[in-house]
């Protein structure tokens, strides 16, 4: 008989070794699908209810998170990813809605799965198998994207690009996996003085979001 029990995050500190955080709400679907992973793959899942008005920081992540695109709303997902998740976090996104909004989340280092609100049980449990044992578990299509989007051919490195040391120092901690509070902290300034940095910078190097500057930090920065 399974006797585990769902613990809070005050109890959690206490043992701070998840296998799986279930990043949600504590309705039937969510609880059955815990069961699920306690049964089926002998993990220790643990339930964390989303609310809008609470902290990432109490959440405390697992060896997999999974993230409730029912319960978690689009725009906050993006959040959890910059306040919570290092690049080195994995993520796997269930309930997905097949369209291209949720899709682009794969572009997110921390997500190496995806599965659609329609995934049958059997495949759910398969990819779940897959991720805790280090490998990736997304969509054929959504992949194929992600490999035409990074195997443009590589730009030369722009000469002209002159940062102070304060953007480059920024950078190499972006490079490192650090989120803007983090960074901030750090820095002892506000996240508002990182995200002005960061944009400033996205200028200056040509890219359009994170993911790009950490591309570029990494062609450049990376020995300096």
């Amino acid at each position: 008989m399974n006797t585990h029990a769902i613990l809070t995050p005050a109890e959690l500190v206490k043992d701070e070794f998840v296998d799986v955080t279930l990043l949600g709400y504590k309705d039937m679907q969510t609880n059955f699908l815990s069961t699920l992973i306690n049964n089926e793959l002998k993990m220790r899942c643990e339930i964390q209810s989303y609310s809008d008005t609470e902290s990432y920081q109490q959440i405390i992540l697992g060896e997999l998170t999974l993230v409730d695109c029912k319960y978690v709303p689009l725009e906050e997902i993006e959040v959890f990813f910059e306040e919570k998740c290092s690049d080195q976090s994995r993520v796997a996104l269930i309930n997905v809605q097949a369209n291209e909004s949720y899709e682009k989340l794969a572009q997110w280092p921390q997500v190496k799965g995806m599965f659609y609100e329609t995934v049958e049980k059997d495949v759910l449990i398969s990819g779940l198998k897959v991720l805790l044992n280090g490998g990736d578990w997304l969509p054929r299509h959504v992949m194929q994207q992600l490999i035409d989007e990074y195997r443009s051919a590589p730009k030369r490195p722009r000469n002209n690009v002159k940062l102070t040391r304060r953007e480059q120092q920024i950078l190499k901690m972006l490079l490192d996996g650090s989120t803007n509070l983090q960074i901030a902290e750090v820095l002892d300034v506000s996240e508002y003085t990182i995200k002005s940095h960061l944009y400033n910078v996205f200028k200056k190097i040509d890219v359009k979001n994170r993911i790009q500057a950490y591309n570029w930090a990494q062609l450049h920065l990376s020995d300096s």
